[in-house]
């Protein structure tokens, strides 16, 4: 598909008011005849200022409104409907005048009529005014219940008499809907130039009255009296011309219905309803309408909630798409309108007036959870679905035939617009022998309808959201909508006829953040079937930085700090907090794993360079006992002499052995206020690794021995390790103070994982981007093994914070992936093990590219190219790198390393050594750079200023470590080996299959904090108002029998817990087959289009040095099999990945 380039502003709006609005149509180009919809060409005015610039094809940040315009009625209400008598359109409830500028909160505004409820393009007159198509809802309408709870306040009521709570009162109930032309020119004012309002057969005015009691109840202003249902009412809502016709489609929220009209405005008949289509079963309702009537609806959409019916219309040639409002309720539970599925009606209108059902598709409301949360009231009953058109003015232009069925549509809900593209060519066509709207709906979950049922739903691009556009500060009722061109969009609300203090009706112009033709290939695909995670519950305001689980007695450990909580999570829908225990005498909590009934806990000591302790106390005791909280000088805690801080604890499966890393992490100068190169402001301490040895014998967990074993003997050999790929990170201050910064004591173990067999352990040093390999039988260190390092110029990363952007490229620089966490696991006999590139560094090694002089890099082999990006904020001057690359000699260092591989990898350990088998390369950026994760692309979800917002953190670690992938655990789910992977700042699960190691699949992808809604809330409120979900997801737990998620959410203090849904063969209901052009998942729940490796490296080129900017794309050939040992390190080229590493792996050697 072709690929055109995508526009955004480069321009300060305060450069740029919204005056600009006067002026910007002037220049429209004149090349529309008047009603060329549905084939408009795209309008070209030129709105973009001096300064905007083309994003070379990335994506800016933000949209930008550039103008507004406000609708013009002098005859008010009676303009629309001129058969009106005075004492008909203005009462105490249908205000005019000065009345209307002091008129009560509830009551309607006679000059202010509203006609934007629907909107389409018509096109450009001979004095080059836009002109559009505009309809009216039901008319003045009033909330029975709101004016009967809030009567007594005259402020809110006025005078009015209310009588009623429950119902709609209709100030003006002999109101006839309307459409008409609005017209927009140079000015800030639109007016409608000409009208129609609905006729019957007969000629008489149509109302918008409750057709019958399945809708609301109408009365009398202020809900004083009852009025009479009437079978010809309509509360009408979008509205499209029919191509070549003078007829117009409009569709209904009442039975609901869609209508076929007159819309020739030179006719006397000019609104007259020609046909009505209703659902099957309702021609009761309408039993004495006067004009014509046809059931040819699915009889499930009398389902539909009350005023909840069709609201939005798209005509494609000879079809039409009509959508539902919302979901649907189905019965009388209710239950449906929790529902993320939404049918939409598929028509042929070949006749207009003879339309026959084709079936029906269904398209995903976005979740309220993770979509919708400008509002913290916001639930998924809230989502609709308000207006829609067809995309037919850009088909062509990317490429697509002219009647496919891509359609833009308009989903909104409390305080927050968006606008998207949807596929409906992708969703499945059903009818109702196959599946009803009904049911559909009560499916509930899109994955369900998707895997379940074998039903596609469309799929989506996100255009537009207000709440990250800059200066929306309109209506949330836009229910209108027009694209001028592929880069400027049109949206007009729905101002209630002034009910609630609204104003007139105003239209407002936004600038895209991203052209149109470029959202044609950003569809998300479609999902595995294979595993969907389903959020079951949650708790807020707690410490949750670690977590473990007792799945016997369905209690879970949560806490940090200095305490933990105990929840109770046999109900996950309402966790039960059980209780509190504070934490006393020491430092943190950093780690706790429960066993054979028994809490464990890993406790730093209370100052930062001082002993730690291990605890254990029976799981019992803390659910039944008198514990109040947890001295680390009591009989629960054991004091772990010349242990500094222990990170990680882990058990064997037989709960005999306890393993610890002991980072002894140092003490380390304050940057803001100190001198990070003085080597006399560090205290340093002894990292190792921790064995203790539990005897069982009573039943009880009794310390049988215990074993530090620290680092120094590998003082020795520090030299060699160094050369072989180990970063000895603060060998600069080992010649002022070498027994301070001696190489066993610049490691830093952190991570443990135990080998299966259970008597090995690997342990991660972070910093040093290494492991220790252990062994727990004789108590000693085997080996210590550099892990390999990734050179960029094979994939692509966005480097920068400061270009507003997403921005992936390749670069001549490596990248460091120094793992928090490891996961061991079995395969064919041989161990593997996985671990998340996810970044550390000391204090004093971080520069930024642009530095680099004052940094001490030596440039003499680096291009002029190389160095002009190091000089470049959007390019590499703004990413961190390491003065302490691996290989230097303690100063000057020629190369450049950023911290963390922003990928997860595989390893395989045997006899020979370490040997990578498999990278995800790109996967992780190029996943969040899709939709729905595009949003939150890079973000910091850890701000430290708690009134930052999502807005203010997008793509701000982009210059460091990317979404940081945090956590792995591997896992069997229904037979198939899954490796889990969280990243801390975009708060993302991802979810591949490892079953063959070298060739993992991505299968699915979920964002665990919804901060995809609005992005200018501030991050405290959002914590405040529980809506986080999990922000820095550092801990979970997989119940791999019990098919449960347990995360722990760092930032957020949130504990959640989702289920592990999967369907296998034998489940009721079987996966759709394999389809190529299958739709995605739309919302929050994915399967990422994350590619399966990236392109091979030439066939025979040497490893790329810091001096050639890109490789070169030539034919390539696999790496040689052999594999050797060296002490130097080498590249890996494998799976498509360049890596420096440790032993020898299908290498190409290369010289520190």
């Amino acid at each position: 598909m072709r690929r055109v380039p995508r526009r955004a502003l480069a321009f300060e709006m305060n450069a740029f008011s919204l005056a600009f609005s006067v002026t910007c149509l002037s220049l429209v180009h004149d090349v529309l005849a008047q009603n060329c919809y549905p084939n408009c060409p795209q309008l070209t005015p030129d709105i973009l200022p001096d300064g905007s610039a083309d994003t070379g094809g990335n994506t800016m940040i933000s949209a930008v409104v550039i103008g507004s315009y406000v609708l013009a009625t002098p005859a008010g209400i009676r303009g629309f409907n001129p058969f009106l008598r005075d004492e008909e359109a203005i009462n105490s409830a249908s205000l005019s005048g000065n009345e209307c500028l002091q008129r009560p909160f509830y009551s309607t505004c006679a000059d202010t009529p509203a006609i934007a409820s629907g909107l389409s393009l018509l096109g450009q007159n001979e004095n080059k005014t836009l002109q559009f198509l505009g309809i009216t809802d039901r008319g003045p309408n009033q909330d029975c219940g709101d004016c009967f709870d809030n009567q007594a306040d005259p402020t809110l009521v006025g005078n009015g008499t209310v009588n009623f709570n429950s119902g709609k009162g209709f100030p003006v109930p002999q109101f006839s809907p309307t459409f008409g032309i609005i017209q927009m020119g140079i000015n800030s004012t639109a007016t409608v130039t000409e009208s129609c309002y609905l006729k019957d057969t007969l000629m008489q005015p149509v109302t918008g009255i409750s057709t019958n009691p399945n809708d609301d109840t109408p009365r009398t202003a202020w809900c004083e009296a009852d009025l009479e249902f009437d079978p010809n009412g309509q509360d009408s809502e979008d509205i499209h011309m029919l191509p070549g016709t003078n007829y117009a489609m409009i569709v209904d929220e009442y039975l609901p219905s869609v209508s076929v009209v007159n819309a020739d405005f030179t006719s006397e008949r000019c609104g007259e309803i020609l046909v009505r289509y209703i659902p099957s079963g309702m021609q009761t309702a309408v039993v004495n309408s006067t004009y014509p009537v046809k059931a040819i609806l699915p009889a499930s959409l009398s389902g539909r909630r009350a005023n909840r019916g069709f609201e939005a219309l798209a005509v494609i040639q000879n079809k039409a798409i009509v959508m539902l409002q919302s979901a649907m309720d189905v019965d009388s539970s209710r239950s449906g309108r929790e529902s993320e599925i939404i049918p939409a009606i598929v028509l042929n209108i070949t006749d207009p007036l003879h339309a026959t059902y084709l079936g029906t598709k269904y398209y995903a409301g976005d979740s309220a959870a993770n979509g919708y949360w400008v509002s913290p009231r916001t639930s998924q009953r809230d989502i609709k679905v308000s207006a829609a058109s067809w995309a037919s003015q850009f088909l062509t232009e990317v490429g697509l035939e002219e009647e496919k069925e891509y359609v833009f549509m308009l989903e909104r809900a409390q305080a927050q617009v968006k606008i998207y593209l949807v596929d409906f060519e992708s969703a499945t066509l059903t009818d109702e022998s196959a599946i009803s709207a009904a049911n559909a709906t009560l499916i509930m979950d899109p994955w369900d309808l998707e895997c379940g049922n074998g039903i596609h739903t469309a799929r989506k691009s996100l255009i537009f959201d207000s709440s990250t556009t800059v200066n929306f500060t309109f209506s949330d009722k836009m229910e209108g909508f027009a694209f001028l061109n592929s880069n400027v969009l049109l949206l007009g609300d729905d101002n209630d006829f002034g009910l609630e203090g609204n104003g007139a009706t105003s239209f407002v112009l936004v600038q895209l953040a991203e052209s149109v033709l470029n959202k044609f290939d950003q569809f998300s695909v479609r999902p595995s079937c294979n595993i969907h995670l389903k959020r079951l519950g949650g708790i807020s305001g707690i410490k949750a930085e670690t977590e473990t689980v007792d799945p016997v007695r369905e209690i879970a450990l949560v806490g940090g700090g200095s305490e933990f909580v105990l929840l109770n999570y046999s109900n996950p829908s309402s966790l039960g907090l059980l209780k509190t225990v504070p934490i006393v005498g020491g430092g943190d909590l950093n780690d706790m794993q429960q066993c054979n009934g028994y809490a464990f806990l890993a406790i730093s000591g209370p100052k930062q360079i001082s002993n730690g302790y291990l605890c254990h106390i029976s799981m019992e005791e803390l659910i039944m006992g008198n514990t109040e909280q947890l001295n680390v000088n009591g009989n629960h805690c054991t004091e772990l002499i010349g242990a500094v801080l222990p990170d990680m604890l882990v058990l064997t499966e037989n709960c005999s052995t306890v393993v610890l890393a002991i980072e002894g992490e140092p003490l380390q100068p304050d940057p803001d206020t100190e001198d990070l190169f003085d080597a006399s402001l560090y205290e340093t301490a002894e990292g190792g690794v921790y064995i203790v040895a539990l005897d069982w014998t009573e039943g009880v967990p009794e310390i049988a021995s215990r074993k530090f074993l620290n680092l120094t003997h590998l003082n020795d050999m520090a030299d060699d390790y160094v050369a072989r790929g180990v970063r000895w990170v603060s060998k600069r201050f080992a010649a002022i103070d070498p027994e301070k910064f001696s190489f066993s004591k610049d490691l830093q173990p952190e991570y443990v994982t135990i080998l299966p067999g259970q008597q090995e352990a690997l342990v991660v040093c972070q910093e040093n981007n290494a492991i220790l390999h252990v062994d727990l039988v004789r108590q000693e260190i085997l080996e210590l093994y550099p892990l390999p390092y990734k050179q960029w110029e094979g994939f692509d990363l966005d480097a920068s914070d400061r270009d507003g952007m997403i921005n992936l490229k390749r670069y001549p620089i490596w990248g460091m992936p120094q793992p928090d966490a490891i996961e061991s696991f079995l395969h064919n006999g041989e161990v593997y093990f996985a671990v998340a590139g996810e970044g550390d560094s000391w204090e004093f090694e971080e520069f930024r590219g642009k530095d680099y002089a004052s940094a001490g890099l030596n440039v003499s082999n680096m291009s002029n190219a190389t160095i002009s990006m190091l000089e470049n904020n959007s390019q590499l001057g703004r990413i961190k790198f390491s003065i302490a690359p691996p290989g230097h000699d303690g100063e000057s260092f020629r190369e450049l390393y950023a911290f963390g591989s922003r990928s997860w990898s595989i390893c395989l350990l045997n006899s020979t050594g370490v040997h990578l088998v498999y990278d995800s390369g790109s996967d992780l950026e190029e996943a969040h750079a899709e939709q729905p994760f595009r949003n939150t692309f890079n973000i910091d979800a850890e701000p430290e200023k708690g009134q930052d917002t999502p807005h203010d953190q997008y793509d701000k670690r982009s210059d460091d470590k990317g979404p940081e992938p945090e956590t792995v655990k591997i896992h069997m789910i229904d037979g198939i080996r899954m490796l889990f992977l969280s990243n801390e700042r975009t708060s993302t699960m991802m979810i591949y299959d490892i079953d063959d190691p070298t060739m993992p699949e991505p299968v699915y992808m979920k964002r665990l904090s919804p901060v995809s809604g609005s992005m200018s809330k501030a991050w405290d409120s959002i914590i405040a108002d529980g809506a986080l979900g999990v922000s820095d997801p550092e801990s979970f737990t997989v119940l791999h029998e019990a098919k449960l998620l347990l995360v722990a959410g760092s930032y957020s203090e949130t504990f959640e817990v989702y289920k592990i849904v999967t369907y296998s063969e034998d489940n009721t209901g079987s996966p759709p087959p394999p389809n190529g052009d299958s739709p995605p998942l739309p919302g929050d729940d994915i399967q990422p289009p994350m590619p399966q490796g990236p392109p091979s490296p030439p066939s025979g080129s040497s490893p790329p040095s810091s001096d050639s900017p890109m490789p070169p794309e030539e034919e390539t050939t696999p790496p040689p099999d052999d594999v050797s040992s060296s002490n130097t390190a080498p590249v890996f080229i494998l799976n498509h990945v360049y890596f420096v590493g440790i032993i020898a792996c299908n290498v190409l050697l290369r010289q520190l």
